[in-house]
């Protein structure tokens, strides 16, 4: 299971909501160093986030503040 702290989930999700491509990509680097769970979710985001595909990343980040 993949442990994000609370406040890298809210500036994950603050950086989806308004698009900024450039922030998202410095939390993946803050977040694959977590662990290998969380190097897994960081380049999947990372994916993502070079397809601009916000609504996806934002529904991921979602679904993770749910079972927090």
């Amino acid at each position: 299971p993949v442990n994000m702290p609370d406040d890298m989930l809210s500036s994950l999700k603050e950086a989806a909501e308004y698009g900024d491509v450039t922030a998202l990509d410095a939390a993946f680097d803050r977040l694959e160093v977590l662990g290998e769970d969380e190097h897994r979710l960081a380049d999947h985001l990372r994916q993502l986030n070079e397809n601009l595909e916000m609504g996806t990343i934002l529904e991921i980040l979602e679904e993770m503040t749910q079972y927090k």
